[in-house]
Order: C-alpha cells, then sequence, then structure tokens
C-alpha cells in the first residue's frame, strides 16, 4: 500500500510541476526555477478549465484534465517562444558543489516532513475524522465522481440525486484548488480520497514548499554567504512546529496548508518583478503576468494567504524602493533621506488603505468576525512567541535563538531588515490574536478568521529566513570560538553545513524520557498528536472496530443502495474511505429537507406511518446504519464528536430504532452497531 501511496505522491508532483512549468517557460524563467515556481500556476490553470468545462457540462477523468492541461500550455508556451526571445533571466552561476548542498537541502527538507506528517499516520489511508476533513473528503469524492472540477460549484452531493440529498443545499464558491489536485490523484489511480489527500499533503509540504524557499532565498540573499543562507532557509523552514504540520493538527487546513506551501513561489515572482523594473521591458511584462497567474493559483487554494503575501511583501517594498527609485533618473532625487522617506510613508499609509477597504468589505464580514476566543494570556502569548512554542505548547528553544540571532544580525548590520519587519508584525498579530478581543484583534488577524493557528504559520516566512541568517552568524561565531580555519572555501562550507544539519537535528528531536521523566518536545506532541487525530482507536468516533464492522457492511449492501446513516456517528467514514452510500455524506451542509426531517424525527414510526413511509420512498433508501457513540462527549442534549456535534432529540427517530421495529430486519449486529434492512 506504501508503495501505490508513492505512486501517488510521484504523480501529484507531475501534476503540479508540469502545466506550470511550461507557463513559466513561456514567461521567460529559466527551467530551475520554472520547476520551483510551477504549482501555483498548475493550480491556476486547473480551475480555470475546470470551470470552463463544467460551464460546457463536459466530465472527464483527473488524467483527461492533465493531458489538456499540459497542451494547452505547452501550445503557449511555443506560442510565446518568440516573444521571450532576449526575455529569459539568465540563473545565477551556481557551482557543482553548490548545487550538491542545496539538493541536500532539498532532500533533508523532505525527509524531515515525511518524519512529521508521514509517519505518524496510521498508514497511507488513515485519515483525520474531523468535521473539516470530512467535508474536504467529500468535494474530492464528489469531483472524482463526476468528473466536474469546478471551484464555484463545491458540493459533497455533486453525485447524488436529487431526492436523495438531505439538505437544502446549492453548489457555491470555495476555494478547491487543493481538492481538484487530489481529486486528478483519485481519479487517476484509482486510489481512495484518503490517500489522495495524504499524497498531495506530501507534495505540497515535502516538495512544493522547499523547492519554493530555494528559489525565495536567492532573491533575498546576496554575498559570499549566499549558498550557506539558501542551505539554511530550506531546512529551517520545515523546523517550526506551527508550520506545515502544524496545520495539519486542527481541521485540519489542508487547503490552507497547500496555499501557504506555494506562497514561497508567489513571494520570489513579486520581487524578481520588482527587479525587473528600470531593465528589460519584456523581462517586467512576463515576470507582471507571472506574478498575477501565480496570485490566483494561490487565491483558489486559500485566499488568506494572499494576506500573508502582503504582510512579506509590503516590507519589502518600503525598504526596497530606494534602490527602485534610484534606477530612473527623474526619481533618483527620491531615492534618499527625507523624500525616500515620505515615499516609505506614502507606501505604507496606502498599504494600509487597502489593508481597510478589504476589512470593510461586505463580502469579507463573515471572516474577519468569525469567533475565536483569546486563548492565552497577554504575557503568555508574549512568552510563547518569543520560544516559537505559540499555541502549541512545548518551546523551540533552539530554534527560537538562531530566530532572534538573525532578528538582531539584521538590524545591526542594516541588511535584510525587511524581514525583520515582516516578522515582528506577524509576532504581533499572533500575540494579539490569541490573547485579545475587539475590533484591534479583528482588524490584524481577521483575513485569518481570527484563527491563531493560521496566524501561527504565517511567522514561518520571515521567520526561516532569520533562522537561516542566524544560524549562519551562530555556525561562524563557534568556528571563530574553536578558532578552525578550513582549508578551503568548499571545506568551509561544508563544516557550516555539518553543523547546521546538527541544529536542525536537535530542534526536531521527538519527546524522550530521562530517569523515567518524559521530555516532551515541541516536534515530539505535534507527532504524537497528528498520530492520535489519525488513529482508528476508541478516541476517535469512527474506530477500528466501526471499520471492520463496515467492512462486513459492503458484503452485504450493493453500491447503488442508499443507507439512512447519522453522519456524527461515524459512519460517513465509511462513505470517504469506501465509497458507501450513506444519506448523509457530509456534516451540517443546510437546512434538512421535508423528507430529511421526517427521517430523522420519526424512521422509528415507518411502519405505522405513511408519511414516514413516503419519506423512506421518496429518497429510494434500502438500509440503516447505526454505530457505536463511545467517541461522544455529552452536553445536555447535545452530543460532539470529532464528526461533529448533534441534538439527540433531532434524531430520535433513528436513534429509537431496536431490533424489534416493526419494519426493519436486522441484517448484522456487533455491540451497539446495527445494520437495519427496510422492509417494503
Amino acid at each position: 500500500m506504501w508503495i501505490t501511496f508513492l505512486m501517488c505522491y510521484a504523480f501529484a508532483l507531475i501534476v503540479l510541476i508540469a502545466p506550470g512549468t511550461l507557463v513559466l517557460r513561456c514567461f521567460s524563467l529559466n527551467l530551475p526555477y520554472a520547476i520551483a515556481c510551477a504549482a501555483p500556476l498548475s493550480v491556476a490553470t486547473y480551475v480555470v478549465l475546470g470551470q470552463a468545462f463544467w460551464i460546457i457540462q463536459l466530465s472527464m477523468s483527473g488524467i483527461q484534465l492533465l493531458i489538456i492541461a499540459v497542451a494547452l500550455t505547452a501550445a503557449i508556451a511555443l506560442a510565446g517562444k518568440k516573444l521571450t526571445v532576449n526575455a529569459l533571466v539568465k540563473c545565477p552561476t551556481v557551482t557543482k558543489s553548490e548545487y550538491t548542498l542545496l539538493t541536500i537541502g532539498l532532500l533533508v527538507a523532505f525527509a524531515i516532513v515525511v518524519y512529521s506528517t508521514v509517519l505518524p499516520l496510521d498508514g497511507p489511508e488513515s485519515f483525520s475524522q474531523h468535521s473539516d476533513n470530512m467535508a474536504h473528503l467529500g468535494s474530492i469524492i464528489s469531483m472524482t465522481e463526476t468528473g466536474f472540477y469546478s471551484t464555484f460549484n463545491a458540493s459533497s452531493y455533486l453525485a447524488t440525486p436529487l431526492n436523495q440529498i438531505p439538505v437544502e443545499t446549492s453548489p457555491s464558491f470555495y476555494p478547491e484548488g487543493w481538492h481538484i489536485v487530489c481529486a486528478m490523484i483519485s481519479s487517476t489511480l484509482g486510489v481512495s480520497a484518503p490517500m489522495a489527500e495524504n499524497a498531495a499533503n506530501l507534495a505540497f509540504a515535502g516538495s512544493v514548499f522547499p523547492l519554493g524557499i530555494c528559489a525565495l532565498s536567492e532573491t533575498v540573499f546576496s554575498g559570499h554567504q549566499k549558498t550557506l543562507l539558501r542551505f539554511g532557509a530550506i531546512v529551517s523552514s520545515v523546523c517550526f512546529v506551527a508550520f506545515p504540520s502544524g496545520m495539519y493538527l486542527f481541521g485540519p487546513l489542508y487547503p490552507n496548508a497547500a496555499s501557504y506551501c506555494a506562497l514561497p513561489a508567489l513571494l520570489y515572482l513579486f520581487i524578481r518583478t520588482t527587479n525587473c523594473i528600470g531593465g528589460n521591458k519584456k523581462q517586467l511584462v512576463f515576470s507582471a503576468i507571472a506574478f498575477v497567474y501565480a496570485a490566483i493559483g494561490i487565491a483558489v487554494l486559500q485566499p488568506n494567504a494572499i494576506f500573508t503575501a502582503a504582510v512579506v511583501l509590503a516590507p519589502y517594498l518600503i525598504w526596497n524602493i530606494k534602490y527602485i527609485l534610484a534606477r530612473f533618473q527623474k526619481t533618483e532625487h527620491l531615492s534618499n533621506g527625507t523624500p525616500c522617506a515620505l515615499v516609505r510613508l506614502g507606501i505604507a499609509c496606502l498599504v494600509l488603505m487597502i489593508w481597510y477597504s478589504f476589512y470593510k468589505l461586505p463580502s469579507f464580514q463573515g471572516v474577519v468576525s468569525f469567533p475565536w476566543p483569546a486563548f492565552l494570556g497577554t504575557k503568555d502569548a508574549i512568552v510563547s512567541g518569543v520560544d516559537l512554542g505559540l499555541r502549541f505548547g512545548a518551546p523551540q528553544l533552539l530554534l527560537s535563538i538562531v530566530v532572534w540571532i538573525g532578528f538582531v544580525w539584521t538590524l545591526v548590520n542594516r541588511k535584510y531588515v525587511w524581514v525583520s519587519v515582516s516578522f515582528v508584525i506577524f509576532l504581533a498579530m499572533y500575540i494579539v490574536g490569541i490573547s485579545c478581543e475587539g475590533t484591534l484583534k479583528t482588524f490584524l488577524t481577521g483575513f485569518w478568521y481570527n484563527d491563531h493557528w493560521r496566524t501561527s504559520a504565517s511567522l514561518v516566512f520571515p521567520g526561516a529566513l532569520l533562522a537561516s541568517i542566524g544560524m549562519s552568524a551562530f555556525v561562524r561565531a563557534i568556528l571563530r570560538i574553536l578558532d578552525y580555519k578550513a582549508p578551503s572555501i568548499k571545506d568551509e562550507k561544508v563544516v557550516n553545513a555539518l553543523l547546521s544539519l546538527i541544529a536542525v537535528v536537535a530542534i526536531i528531536f521527538p519527546s524522550f524520557s530521562v530517569n523515567g521523566s518524559q521530555v516532551n518536545t515541541a516536534f515530539g506532541q505535534s507527532r504524537d498528536t497528528l498520530e492520535q487525530l489519525n488513529l482508528l482507536s476508541e478516541s476517535n468516533s469512527y474506530s477500528e472496530a466501526d471499520d471492520q464492522f463496515v467492512q462486513q457492511v459492503l458484503t452485504i449492501v450493493d453500491k447503488d443502495d442508499l443507507v439512512i446513516n447519522i453522519p456524527a456517528d461515524g459512519s460517513i467514514s465509511a462513505y470517504m474511505k469506501y465509497g458507501l452510500n450513506c444519506y448523509f455524506k457530509s456534516f451540517g451542509d443546510g437546512d434538512k429537507t421535508n423528507d430529511c426531517n421526517t427521517i430523522t424525527s420519526s424512521l422509528c414510526e415507518y411502519n405505522i406511518n405513511d408519511t414516514v413511509k413516503s419519506a423512506v420512498r421518496n429518497i429510494d433508501a434500502k438500509y440503516v446504519l447505526l454505530l457505536d457513540r463511545n467517541g461522544f462527549v455529552r452536553n445536555g442534549d447535545t452530543l460532539w464528536s470529532t464528526d461533529g456535534g448533534m441534538n439527540e432529540s433531532d434524531w430520535r427517530g433513528v436513534l429509537n430504532l431496536n431490533d424489534y421495529t416493526e419494519g426493519f430486519k436486522l441484517v448484522i449486529a456487533d455491540g451497539d452497531r446495527r445494520l437495519y434492512r427496510i422492509l417494503r
């Protein structure tokens, strides 16, 4: 099964890299950087094609969508080849040893992601049973079954006949870029939606993200230490417990994590565009188009990543505007002193005005006012921000040390200061968001649903760059203390890289015990939590015993037979994993239909109530599935599980069924679990 998973991962890379690389080659990027920045453009291509095919009602498999996307982008690349002549930006010269070092960095980053996000899985088909993931899996399965990949028509019931949809719902917009990638994997390789999403997550976090950091760091860093700084940025970017793995611990926030993984490519394209100002006009135009194209891809993965990019890029633009102004004779006088300060102030005011305008838009009010209560006191929030434990508990002391060394280094040397400014802004957002209530909180963190999981993750982008600077400075200081002098520059780089890797191993070290006392590390806690979320254990509503019972059900129930179920007891997991045709395929998508209300409130009266009989016949239900409710937590009339909550009184018609209820025949039983056939 793990071999199949690796095949899914390999196919995910093709899906994420192929079309975008062709587009970026057309837009004047050299091959290494085109590959590194391809993912958001590939996603944008699939979304545009998916919506176009939805409009003309043309369904297709995942491989067909890939072939069409590659053919289209190849045609664009060939058509634009003449336009890009003399517009290609030459890649900086990289020696063989430097290339080897960067490759090692990418492999190390991949290994860390596997260690932190894949090894904790309970097999390649394991999945989080939280309600958000149930909705994600439902959308993936709907796309796979219908062959439609539309982000403006998202629903878990696209493949369901109208009479069998239990809620009043209509397809609506949802950023489905990540879901489309997962559906293409599932459709092409015939694997389950959970395996497809796990493979897609590995492709995004293990490959797309480090590649993007590799490209971004090339535009940020300069000088003879540049390659070492790029190496440090690549490996340190996956050492923060807040991201990528942190976004898998709640929700889980898979689409948002994917957008963040693709974000470094967008940052690179923006910086590259500003570097083209005052130079080759073709380079500038193509870079700007590529940036906008990538921004579309980021937005359809998760729009809040655009605001994350703004917090990174606004300080960059404000800090570097003096160099841009100096490139033109007409504006050169504005590049120094008071005029430059006024220009910088003007840009800052403009950014704040744009931010405020979006904050006040009616379409954003549901997002910016989303209720996320304060989680920590102000003092604890500050401490958790400084030690990078954030909202996860155990501090990341060594990582925080190198980050703050990098922070101080930028201020002392007046270089890369904008990175530190961005870091401080994100840190302030995190502290306010997790410890305060009110307008300031919603203004600063509202675009992230006021969610400290997401604002914690945002710290990684400037944090990884600072960690790289700090790690390099720390290692050089140690070597000076030891009075070590490398015989050559190559040897110096090797020693620096090895010491950096030792620091990385210490940062990601798992929890351990000393003389019987448990020592919890940040990565150890994160891995333990992720493992628990994906276990088929009694702590989750869909347990291993439930899974074994469902496998018996699958031998009895035909594929098209509709099975009435209670979504919160874990039964929708049977739909996600095996495709069991459950009545409820997700949780809480809308108001119940009249037939659904009748069934959930009065199904046990089936044999004596003609209205109930009519409702059952209308939806053509054949079976009723009841799983146990050991994973529930009671709060009055409400039962809460990882799959969601329900009021018992709203489901009494199903819950009151027993082995002697007339009109139903017990087919199989195991403890509290039941499968009943509805007698006609």
